[in-house]
């Protein structure tokens, strides 16, 4: 299964920690230093939250508003993560 670089950027922010949607957008924008479109974040993330390689859940605390989702990497997620790093250390593309 081919990944986006966006989907393979979400799995390496959550792999820190679980954030909300705001904190995966800023974390990746201070990775790559460029903002991502929400149509391309929200694809990214509908794509892995299928394929289970991330998993969701909802604060209700939140006392105006709505509930606030977090977003955290499975398992799945950090094999997938294992292997893509894997595959790029045996081309040479990470040193």
């Amino acid at each position: 299964m081919k990944f986006s670089k966006i989907s393979v950027g979400i799995l390496v922010v959550l792999c820190r920690k679980e954030l909300d949607s705001v904190g995966i957008l800023h974390q990746m924008k201070k990775i790559n230093g460029r903002d991502i479109s929400s149509s391309a974040f929200i694809t990214s993330v509908t794509q892995l939250l299928k394929t289970e390689l991330i998993s969701v859940r909802s604060d209700d605390s939140a006392v105006i508003g709505t509930p606030v989702k977090y977003y955290s990497i499975t398992q799945a997620g950090h094999e997938i993560l294992k292997s893509i790093k894997t595959g790029l250390l045996k081309r040479g593309k990470v040193g």
